[in-house]
Parts: C-alpha cells; structure tokens; sequence
C-alpha cells in the first residue's frame, strides 16, 4: 500500500485547519526524523500557501498494524501472530480521539488534532497540528518543569479516574519485557559470540563486572516487574522523553506532548524514566550530567502529584523510576544494533559512553532490592508496597 496522500484528502485537512483561507498551492514534504516504532509506516508535512501569502503547515503520521512492518520476520514464527495481536498500533489514535488527552494540568498539552482516518488493512491516519522546530535547552530548570507536569498528569488521573471513553491502553513495562527484552535483546545479551565482538569486549574489559550483572539483572526482572505491579498506578505519557515534550509556541514555557503511542496505566513514577534518558540515549546529553537530573526530577515529580491532592511517600516514585528504568531501559543501554556499523573512533566513544549509560542503570539495583536478592527487602522496595494511592480507573 502507497502512503501517498490523496489530493481530495489534502484539501479536506487544509479546510479544516484554515477554515477561512483559500489555498493556493500546497506540497508535501517527507518529514526527516528517523523512524524507529514499528506501528509508525510514515512521516510527513503538509505545507501550503494561502491566496494572501500566509503558510499552514500540517504534520501527518500514518499507522500501521505490527503486521505490516517490515521486519516482521525478526520476531520468531511461532510468536508472531500473539505479538501483531498484542502490539498497541493504534493505541496513540484511539488516545487522541478520546477526552483522555483534553483538560491535561496546565503546562501539558496535546497537540491539536484535526483529522483521524482509517485507511482500512489496519492502517491509521493522523493529521495533526504541525509544531514548529524550536531549539530547547535542556537545563535542570526545564527538566523540574516537565518532572511537574508529569507528575500532575499522574495525579489528575489517579484522584478523577480515567474518562469513561479512555481507550484500551499499552500495556507498559511488561509488554516491553515480553515483547521486546526476554525474546529479543536477552538472548543475544547470553550469546558469547557477542561478547567477542570488539566493542562489547572493550565495554568488559572497562567494567569486567558489566556482563555478570547484566545477566543477574536478567534474573532478577520478573522479581522487579512483580515489586513494580504492588505500586499505585495512574496515567502515564509512556514515552515522556525531552524529544516528545515540545515547547509550545503559545507558551514557551509549556510543553506538547506529542507520541501518545504508549501511553498506560502504570506504577507511579515510571512516567520519569524516559525523561531521565532520552538525551543521554540519542547522544545529545552525557551520563555525567544524570545523577542531578535524577535527584531533581523526583521531587519535582511528587510535588505536581501533591498539586492534584495526592500525597506520596518519595520512595514510591523513586522505586517506580529506578525500577521501571531496571527492567525498560537497561537491556538496550548497549546499543547492540550497532555492531555492525564501520570500526571508527567516532563509534568506539559512543559505544563507551553507552557502556557507561549501563553501568549507571545497573547500580539503581541497590536501591531496588526485591526479597528473591540477598539482603532482603530493601526501604524502598517497603514503602512502595505499603502505600495504597488510588489507582486510576475509567469512570
């Protein structure tokens, strides 16, 4: 199937974002930012001239099925058709056409929506408000502004519930374990043959424990996963990191939340994991720079929940974070996709810097004992099971 636009569709969205403007020519532009989800088939801009010289520009992002994803075959046969039925392709639509994502606490938005098609073969079209490319700097400033709101998010949620129209959502951590980290990343983690490849070695032989506690942590993840499911759980954004939290143009100091795709019910806290890493992941903030980030967020985090009338043991967000960041993110930190790219400098730094990003992930397992550990129970772990927040339900 083409993901061409249709003139008449074009037309149609153009109207319905300049309803007082004659268009008088338009064009489409494929958008550049890389495409990494698999329910995401194509990106693009709408960019047209209005008979008076004005621009309307609108963004559009077409779905699709885990079915029609190109590298299906990675998944193993006879796991494939659970996993297309399984995979929240449409979850970030469905989101979008609900009241889910309207009256978010001040600070927060959505981006405007002005069309959603279906496109039928389980295919989805979304036209939306297209944001204009702004540089933000990332300070801890703007990183407690976010904290805030996510946790004001939570906290909205899990005091009102969740609107009687909320769509089926993600399924969070756990379908990221099983669909993505036990079957797909672990294996190759276990492969000896992996560890024999140039950078991997080098990565152990900077930090010889590194393969060891990578495969402990694999062991004890269901452990975490379990500790996770005893915490509060409201609405998360799912994929809060700094590349979805737009500066709104409106208010520079407010966000967009873009990429709704995962959003979940989730253990309190989590929402702040993607934060915390998104930079440090795309290679545009170093691991030096998280542990402030990391003691700046949680605060920041349980204040915009005591906003919303929900007052939390910091311990429970705090077990959230680092376990969420345990069992979502510590498995991928080395980035094994790259093995194959040429030997150079440039990737041997990165490579390192990413071994480093592991490291530092692998050392919250201390705050996150879980009783299957020596040592017990650890006070964090204690806390999040004794707290009992409401849990955000649709109404």
């Amino acid at each position: 199937m083409t993901t061409a636009l249709a003139s008449e569709d074009v037309g149609r969205v153009l109207a319905l974002a300049e309803p007082s403007a004659t268009i008088a020519r338009w064009s489409v532009v494929p958008d550049p930012y890389p495409v990494l989800t698999p329910s995401t088939e194509a990106l693009a801009r709408v960019v047209a001239t209005t008979a008076d010289g004005r621009e309307v520009r609108v963004f559009v992002k077409t779905l699709r099925s885990l079915r029609h994803w190109p590298m299906i075959g990675l998944i193993p046969e006879g796991a494939r058709e659970a996993s297309i039925a399984r995979f929240p392709w449409r979850t970030e639509a469905d989101v979008y056409g609900s009241s889910l994502v309207r009256g978010l606490p001040d600070g927060l938005r959505a981006p405007r929506i002005h069309a959603i098609d279906d496109l039928g073969d389980d295919r989805l079209r979304i036209w939306m408000e297209d944001l204009p490319i702004t540089s933000a700097t990332w300070d801890t400033p703007r990183y407690v502004a976010a904290a805030r709101c996510l946790g004001r998010l939570a906290g909205r949620s899990a005091r009102q519930g969740l609107p009687a129209d909320a769509p089926p959502l993600s399924g969070g951590l756990r379908m990221v374990w099983e669909m993505r980290i036990s079957g797909g990343i672990l294996p190759s983690l276990r492969n000896d043959e992996t560890w024999r490849h140039p950078l991997m070695a080098a990565a152990e032989r900077s930090d010889p424990a590194l393969r060891r506690d990578l495969l402990d942590l694999a062991d004890e993840a269901p452990a975490i996963l379990d500790a996770l499911d005893r915490l509060p759980r409201a609405l998360a954004h799912g994929d809060a990191c700094p590349q979805n939290l737009l500066p709104d143009p409106e208010r520079p100091h407010a966000f967009v939340a873009i990429d709704w795709g995962f959003a979940a019910l989730a253990p309190l806290g989590t929402d702040l994991g993607q934060l915390l890493v998104g930079l440090v992941e795309n290679g545009d903030a170093r691991v030096d720079d998280m542990p402030a980030i990391h003691d700046a967020i949680v605060p920041a985090y349980l204040d915009g929940l005591r906003e919303e009338g929900v007052d939390l043991d910091p311990a429970v967000v705090r077990s959230g974070l680092d376990g969420g960041l345990l069992v979502g993110k510590t498995f991928s930190a080395l980035p094994l996709e790259r093995l194959g790219a040429p030997p150079g400098a440039a990737v041997e730094a990165s490579f390192a810097e990413r071994a480093r990003y592991a490291r530092y992930l692998l050392d919250l397992r201390e705050a996150f004992a879980t009783d299957d550990r020596p040592g017990g129970t650890s006070r964090t772990a204690q806390a999040a099971a004794a707290s009992e927040p409401p849990v955000a339900e649709a109404r």
